[in-house]
């Protein structure tokens, strides 16, 4: 049992972007302070953060010559603490058998939250946003997807925007 315990720590310190032992960038702060702000709300699940929008495992294709799409950050309820697991894009052994996790877990949920994560909303997240929730529906078997965009400054121009395709905000300080 300490064994598995000691490899679940590596393994989560080297996916977690909120690991003290990973560099940075403002989308993974923003990620960070997204997920304690759920925490705050008593919201339990898993973040998937770089989701596919769609598998690929399921695919013949070479993995290599397959156009990835990603969104930030795929919110799935569950009885768990609320943890962040990075897929990470440049290893296929490792994302392959995260994926398979990913596509059980999302399989048949009544709702799952779709996040787009950005310093600036701007109109490639909302943008992004639609198109997802497409691709989402299209691909696996879902109810309600709640849209929304994470970031730290908003622009006032877009928000009569959001209201209007039912996309959430959340602007955080970082």
């Amino acid at each position: 049992m300490a064994r598995k315990s000691a490899i679940d720590m590596v393994v989560r310190a080297y996916t977690d972007p909120c690991s003290p032992y990973k560099t940075r960038t403002i989308e993974d702060e923003l990620l960070c302070r997204y997920r304690e702000w759920l925490a705050d709300q008593g919201i339990t699940g898993t973040i998937y953060s770089e989701s596919p929008v769609k598998p690929t495992f399921k695919s013949n294709i070479p993995y290599a010559s397959i156009e990835v799409k990603r969104v930030d950050a795929i919110y799935i309820p569950g009885p768990e603490s609320l943890e962040i697991i990075r897929f990470k894009k440049s290893s296929r052994s490792f994302d392959n058998v995260l994926e398979r996790e990913f596509y059980t877990n999302i399989e048949g949920q009544d709702f799952v939250g779709l996040t787009e994560i950005k310093k600036r909303l701007n109109y490639e997240a909302i943008g992004q946003v639609l198109v997802y929730e497409d691709l989402i529906k299209e691909n696996y078997s879902v109810g309600k997807v709640l849209k929304q965009i994470v970031c730290h400054q908003k622009d006032q121009d877009m928000l009569s925007t959001l209201k209007k395709y039912g996309i959430g905000l959340l602007v955080i300080e970082v």
